[in-house]
């Protein structure tokens, strides 16, 4: 890959390629819209794979950039190797260098080498479909963890064996792996639960603190060694859970939390309804990051 190709993926600034130009403290924006070529404004989900393309998945088909141009993928009636639906929840781009696509329909892969998208049934030993599948994230041990209603899945990419986890009253919003190896299942009600490989089983380790009470729920998830699990509210804000005394902290309040991203060692990314918050782990401190009518490469912040 040549490094004009290189340098036009790194310039579309996002939650997953921005960990340098955080340090700098000055914050450039590229907006990509219809007039773009994105197939649909309402953006649910975005990633970059190892061949450096990023991906967005919209609630109307799935995007790929180049860095110059979008290529759309959409359902085709009968076309067993298109996309299983147009409505993309979530993208994760595997160790092996395939394409997940949680979509309203059933799980699939995109491939690459022959630029089509297989269905999670026809890759798995127990030709195990899921449908709906709402968060996908993977592990250590090359095991894939799959969101979908009330249920985990795990299916390894060694093996190609899949299993289901269903022991979950509520459900499962986002399923979280560590640096370490360990595996969170949060549901919306702030149900969390931890994966024990002894007994290949999940156990519950408390609620949220609370941060669901009314008409809250948890939105997203992420969760680290270092500090614990951060919980995004779709009222109530960003809450961190401590694991060694279960004790839960409000970190920014009255947001609607959209997503959740630890871009560096001292900095995380919060977006919301409408914008971004950064907050430095080390210095506490919250800016909101606010756009700027006059500049067509946003920048310009307010503490808060």
């Amino acid at each position: 890959m040549n490094n004009i190709f290189l340098s036009r993926i790194a310039f579309l600034i996002l939650f997953v390629c921005i960990s340098q130009l955080s340090e700098a403290k000055e914050y450039y924006f590229k907006h990509y819209r219809n007039e773009q070529g994105l197939s649909n404004n309402t953006v649910l989900c975005t990633a970059q794979d190892k061949n450096g393309f990023m991906w967005f998945g919209t609630t109307d088909g799935l995007n790929r950039f180049d860095g110059n141009r979008f290529k759309l993928y959409t359902h085709i009636e009968g076309d067993s190797t298109s996309i299983t639906a147009n409505y993309i929840w979530d993208i994760h781009p595997d160790s092996k260098g395939n394409v997940w696509m949680a979509t309203s329909h059933e799980l699939c892969v995109y491939k690459h080498d022959v630029d089509q998208f297989v269905r999670f049934s026809k890759m798995n030993n127990q030709g195990l479909a899921i449908y709906g599948g709402f968060n996908i994230v993977e592990d250590q041990s090359k095991n894939i963890w799959i969101a979908s209603g009330n249920r985990i899945y795990k299916y390894n990419l060694e093996s190609a064996n899949a299993e289901e986890y269903s022991d979950f009253q509520y459900s499962i919003r986002t399923v979280c792996a560590n640096p370490s190896g360990s595996v969170w299942a949060i549901g919306y009600d702030g149900e969390i639960a931890q994966y024990k490989p002894q007994t290949n089983a999940f156990e519950h380790f408390g609620d949220a603190g609370g941060i669901t009470d009314g008409p809250a729920y948890v939105n997203c998830a992420i969760t680290d060694d270092e500090y614990g699990v951060w919980l995004g509210s779709n009222v109530d804000g960003l809450f961190l859970l401590s694991l060694k005394d279960k004790s839960v902290q409000h970190i920014i309040p009255s947001i609607f939390v959209r997503d959740i991203k630890r871009i560096s060692d001292t900095e995380l990314w919060v977006a919301f309804e409408s914008g971004l918050y950064t907050y430095n782990l080390k210095s506490k401190q919250t800016t909101n990051i606010r756009k700027s009518l006059s500049n067509t490469y946003e920048n310009g912040r307010s503490h808060v």
